[in-house]
């Protein structure tokens, strides 16, 4: 009797321990599934946000997002949203090399350059040309003898030149070319004018908010950059980049 009575109790703890297994392996099953479950739910949402992501960067991209203005040698026209027709401008401002005072009866406009004026006006050709400034589209340059001369030494070859007037007569206004650059033609981009003092110190004081120059000596050379600008008058009314600053020796 007791032999069957402990082999009934073995049975049954047996049976325990399968029923305690079984469940163990359904649970575990159950994790497993659970667990694949929460792989996969996680899956699709990193997809989802990928995708929402990818979407994003391409909306900026093709949006633009504005950034800094180009490098020196760069002119490439970007046009702003929102306002067709602004697009990338440059500014030359030149004044003619030091003219000659030798001959006490020759008109000021007919004064022609001095040894030293060829001389500084040819290194500042040469530096142009070594180092690959673009030249510009157009000249506007004062009809005085010393900017003529002065042209002719750059050796701009088949660049427009327009003598002008104005531009001599101005001269002396602080604010005379800064008046001029308002009527410019705005399909030009690049444009240079060649002229006299106190008008190009103060033009490039102006729209490069230059104010600590002082002086703008003879045969100085100044590039004056705008990203986005509408018109030369839109140009005039923003601060825009100094790219190129160029004297000769000495000044």
């Amino acid at each position: 009797l007791r032999s069957e009575i402990e082999s009934s109790d073995d049975n049954n703890e047996r049976n325990q321990q399968d029923k305690q297994s079984a469940e163990c392996q359904s649970f575990e099953i159950h994790i497993q599934r659970e667990s694949r479950a929460t792989r996969k739910s996680n899956r699709v949402i990193g997809l989802f946000l990928l995708a929402f992501l990818i979407v994003g960067v391409s909306t900026v991209l093709s949006t633009g997002s504005g950034g800094s203005a180009p490098t020196r040698s760069s002119h490439h026209r970007l046009p702003l949203l929102g306002s067709p027709g602004r697009t990338s401008r440059t500014l030359i401002v030149l004044r003619h090399a030091k003219a000659s005072w030798d001959d006490p009866n020759v008109k000021d406009i007919d004064r022609p350059l001095s040894k030293r004026g060829e001389e500084e006006i040819r290194h500042i050709s040469h530096y142009l040309r070594d180092e690959k400034i673009a030249p510009p589209e157009i000249v506007y340059a004062s009809p005085s003898v010393r900017t003529k001369e002065t042209l002719k030494a750059l050796d701009m070859k088949d660049i427009p030149v327009v003598y002008d007037q104005k531009l001599y007569d101005l001269a002396s206004q602080n604010d005379g070319y800064i008046q001029y650059l308002l009527g410019l033609d705005s399909k030009y981009t690049r444009v240079m004018i060649v002229g006299h003092n106190p008008a190009c110190l103060h033009l490039v004081q102006h729209i490069a908010y230059f104010k600590m120059l002082f002086k703008y000596p003879t045969s100085t050379y100044s590039e004056i950059y705008w990203r986005r600008a509408g018109d030369w008058t839109d140009a005039a009314n923003q601060r825009g980049k100094l790219v190129h600053f160029i004297q000769p020796a000495g000044k």
